[in-house]
């Protein structure tokens, strides 16, 4: 028979994955268990809880049959099965695989031990045990409870592997944060596009499902929503603090958006694949924009010179050329890049209002809603500001209502 040695070298672990956890989570909600080699040699396994209830199983099912009992005295914490002194958070599960087994507490300890877990665990380790992507593809299962577990077959996962993420679901649903859980996912640098475009459907749908209309602060505070159609940007006006977007997400998302709609001039892409001008201007210690040239390895182009990723691997086509956006975003980069996007962003609420007709009412965050959902607090309220200064200046945009705690504008 065949070896699938790709297969085998995605379950490899190296030393940089294991210092990202949240990466590492990510991959492992994929491949379910991986090893870490030392010496050139594996020492260790690391695997999700669901996997390692799979093994659990099998192995009392094994030792039922042969009239026994294997206890090693690995314990379980925080959604972590720790055994031989290794330990990790969160759902996984290390165990050194040359000397220790994968036995030692009752199924119905775990799943005790699951539900305590879940009350504790935030709302982003919750998605990552499901995966995002299957939350969006099988939200309606999910949220139907209809035989999730048997819709999960498709995709391969274990019988312990499907029940775990329907229940992770299932409490998502009990809790009433769906609609959080597919802000998160929205705002995800780690989701593909198709998925992002989905949840965003399905959060809008979700919205004038719930009815949510004449949104005011006051109705908001009392939980009191009423009639009329809503956007997927409507919820995101009150919801300050809790979708408080990471530099990376918004970085990520926002170039991506003004690469795709072709906000961006040819000039201002060769200035962001430049490494002096992104270094002067944002810090970055890698261009912005990295060019992917036809028949080019992305999985080599996204990595440096060490083999280190420095860029997301989903290439972001600008006419007919792909580009890899870096992954180095860090907090000191904040600051530059926000006001870089304030500037681009309100002077494109400018241009499309100058092409608006006379009498169009219009508002900032209705004009920017292919962004709205990937900035942050911060940059929404100082675009607002500014495009108010520039109205102001430009003498033919009026000042309308305020509505649904956004300004409106019309055209003389």
């Amino acid at each position: 028979m065949a070896v699938d040695f790709n297969a085998i070298f995605k379950k490899i672990i190296t030393v940089e994955e294991l210092r990202d956890f949240s990466a590492l989570e990510e991959k492992l909600n994929d491949i379910q268990e991986g090893f870490i080699f030392q010496n050139n040699r594996p020492t260790h396994v690391i695997m999700t809880i669901s996997e390692y209830e799979a093994l659990q199983n099998a192995t009392e099912a094994a030792n039922s049959a042969n009239g026994t009992t294997a206890v090693n005295g690995a314990s379980i914490a925080n959604g972590a099965s720790i055994a031989n002194g290794a330990s990790i958070a969160n759902g996984a599960n290390i165990v050194n695989a040359a000397n220790e087994a994968l036995t030692g507490s009752t199924a119905g300890f775990e799943e005790k031990k699951e539900a305590e877990n879940k009350s504790t665990d935030g709302l982003e380790v919750i998605l990552n045990k499901i995966g995002k992507k299957i939350f969006v593809k099988y939200y309606y299962a999910f949220k139907s409870d209809d035989s999730p577990e048997a819709a999960l077959v498709a995709e391969n996962f274990t019988i312990a592997s499907r029940r775990s993420r329907s229940s992770s679901a299932r409490w998502v649903f009990k809790n009433h944060l769906e609609v959080k859980a597919l802000k998160s996912i929205i705002a995800s640098d780690r989701v593909d596009v198709d998925t992002r475009h989905m949840a965003e459907e399905i959060l809008t749908s979700e919205m004038k499902e719930m009815h949510l209309g004449e949104i005011t602060n006051d109705s908001v505070e009392r939980g009191d929503f009423s009639g009329g159609d809503i956007t997927l940007n409507d919820i995101e006006e009150f919801d300050e603090t809790a979708n408080d977007i990471k530099i990376g997400q918004m970085a990520k998302n926002v170039l991506t958006k003004l690469m795709e709609n072709k906000v961006l001039s040819k000039m201002e892409i060769n200035q962001l694949s430049s490494l002096e001008y992104c270094n002067s201007n944002f810090l970055m210690n890698f261009p912005i924009l990295k060019k992917v040239e036809a028949g080019e390895d992305v999985d080599e182009l996204k990595r440096d010179s060490r083999g280190y990723n420095r860029y997301y691997g989903n290439p972001v086509v600008f006419e007919d050329q792909k580009f890899l956006i870096t992954s180095q975003w860090r907090e000191r980069h904040k600051k530059a890049f926000e006001a870089w996007c304030v500037d681009k962003l309100a002077a494109l609420v400018k241009e499309k209002a100058d092409e608006m007709p006379a009498g169009k009412e219009f508002c900032v965050r209705d004009v920017l809603s292919a962004y709205w959902p990937y900035l942050n607090f911060s940059a929404k309220k100082r675009i607002g500001l500014k495009f108010k200064s520039m109205a102001l200046e430009d003498g033919k945009i009026e000042f309308g209502e305020m509505k649904n705690g956004c300004q409106y504008y019309w055209k003389e």
